[in-house]
């Protein structure tokens, strides 16, 4: 005869019974919170630094983008004024033959060749924003104007204003910014 398990109810384990035996102990539960609690403390510490740090990072990259963005512009605007210092004299010499041309030559073609070119360089120079600087009938500015000479004068009118340019200023503006290439050099009344 074969051995059979004779299975009663006596014999089986009930479900309560298994719960009961794999079910924690009241401390265990309270040390598993404990430890739970801990690990969340420190998530909780690990994500505020990772968020300082990233609110860290992102300022450093914005100042950096910013001094990356001012030093472009500064670099472009001293490469221009210094190519433009180049071309000024060339401006100014073309300025001072038509103004020293004789009155018998004026109506020359290679005199009016002489204006248009000077014209043409001015409004050239206008669309970069470059523009003589205003001198005749102003008092002299520090800045903008250079006095070479002083004239006398009866009319105290002209009293310390400039009468005659020597040679013209000019200046770049561009916007708000404003940033001299060369003074005028005038001639003051006294």
């Amino acid at each position: 005869m074969t051995e059979e398990t004779n299975l009663t109810e006596e014999n089986i384990p009930s479900e309560n019974d298994s719960a009961q035996a794999n079910q924690p102990s009241y401390e265990e539960l309270v040390a598993k919170v404990s430890e739970l609690e801990n690990e969340k403390k420190k998530f909780e510490e690990i994500g505020k630094k990772a968020q300082h740090d990233y609110i860290m990072l992102k300022y450093e990259f914005d100042s950096l983008i910013n001094r990356l963005e001012k030093t472009e512009k500064e670099l472009k605007t001293s490469t221009m004024i210094a190519n433009l210092k180049k071309i000024i004299p060339f401006v100014e010499e073309l300025r001072q033959t038509i103004e020293h041309t004789p009155a018998e030559i004026a109506d020359n073609s290679r005199t009016q060749w002489i204006k248009l070119v000077y014209e043409k360089t001015l409004k050239t120079l206008e669309t970069m924003w470059v523009y003589q600087i205003e001198s005749i009938g102003l008092e002299p500015d520090a800045e903008l104007h250079e006095p070479v000479g002083v004239e006398p004068t009866e009319d105290p009118a002209l009293k310390w204003k400039i009468t005659k340019e020597f040679e013209r200023g000019y200046i770049l503006k561009n916007g708000d910014e404003k940033n001299i290439i060369k003074t005028a050099k005038v001639i003051v009344a006294q």
